[in-house]
């Protein structure tokens, strides 16, 4: 009987099979750039290769994040300083009220005081994207309005907290935010006004210097000056807070760095040796066919000589 297998062919069927694989694997790795394109490619990579994934996405949001707070706390620290120049004009103009003045000169005054006092109230309601910048938590309503009929020249329309965090690429967080409670009308334990608040300071003087009351006008410097002090505080924390952001931002790209180039060792292909593979096995798919061409084959004739 004359057997009909080939061993010759068949295990050129496994040659051509297994050389067939590594051209498809090698011309994946040079058109995707990836070395690991599906789970089986590499099942004990996988795991590492989707935490860094997850985790360059995560820093990626935690810095457009920081880029975010970034221009709001400029905008707020924007703010706070003309809040300063403001309370130094509001200084001056107590400084020419408490000294002797001729009939009308301090009502002359308390114009710019008055004026003074609605500039604050609207720095009070600054607004970043729609929202009010110093409206801590409640941040879609304004916290104050002007009302010359309250001690301290306004309304208060809410008491917000500002809770809000800003998350650093380690995983902390830390505030970002003041609210305009805190930063204009600072309160005693029993919620007057304390020394500090920046209402009741600028009220009392444009009060006193319409009232032609030199010793009120007195008063109101003094208390001015601390309301000043506690401006610059505020604007101190600002300060503090856009350094911070600014670290974090650096640090959060030196983290996309780090974990990109991780990413890349697990999973980017040697497009150098892939294109060297590609060639190599087809070299050997050539030379493996040429080989088997070039093979007598026997005829029927050949057995029954």
């Amino acid at each position: 009987m004359i057997s009909t297998v080939d061993p010759g062919g068949q295990m050129l069927l496994a040659q051509l099979d297994r050389m067939a694989a590594r051209l498809v694997t090698a011309q994946r790795e040079i058109s995707s750039g990836l070395k690991v394109n599906t789970a089986s490619d590499a099942p004990d990579q996988v795991s590492g290769i989707l935490a860094l994934r997850a985790n360059l996405g995560r820093n990626t949001q935690v810095r457009t994040n920081l880029e975010r707070a970034k221009s709001e706390t400029a905008t707020a620290d924007a703010a706070l300083q003309r809040a300063v120049e403001v309370l130094d004009s509001a200084i001056s103009l107590a400084s020419q009220g408490a000294g002797s003045l001729a009939g009308g000169q301090r009502q002359a005054l308390a114009e710019q005081a008055r004026g003074i006092q609605q500039e604050m109230v609207g720095l009070s309601r600054t607004t970043y994207e729609d929202r009010y910048l110093f409206g801590g938590d409640l941040d879609q309503t304004p916290t104050y309005q002007l009302d010359l009929a309250s001690p301290t020249g306004v309304d208060r329309l809410a008491t917000p907290q500002a809770t809000r965090q800003q998350e650093h690429p380690c995983g902390v967080s830390f505030a970002i935010s003041r609210a305009a409670p805190e930063i204009f009308d600072d309160r005693n334990p029993d919620d007057t006004p304390s020394v500090k608040n920046v209402f009741a300071a600028v009220n009392s003087l444009a009060t006193a210097l319409e009232a032609d009351d030199q010793a009120g006008v007195e008063g109101a410097l003094g208390s001015l000056r601390q309301a000043s002090a506690h401006v610059n505080a505020q604007l101190a924390f600002y300060g503090a807070v856009e350094n911070r952001i600014d670290n974090a931002i650096d640090d959060a790209g030196a983290l996309e760095t780090r974990l990109k180039a991780a990413l890349s060792e697990r999973e980017d292909a040697d497009i150098t040796a892939s294109i060297l593979e590609l060639q190599q096995v087809q070299v050997h798919q050539s030379a493996a066919l040429q080989a088997r061409a070039a093979i007598r084959k026997n005829s029927l004739f050949d057995y029954l000589k």
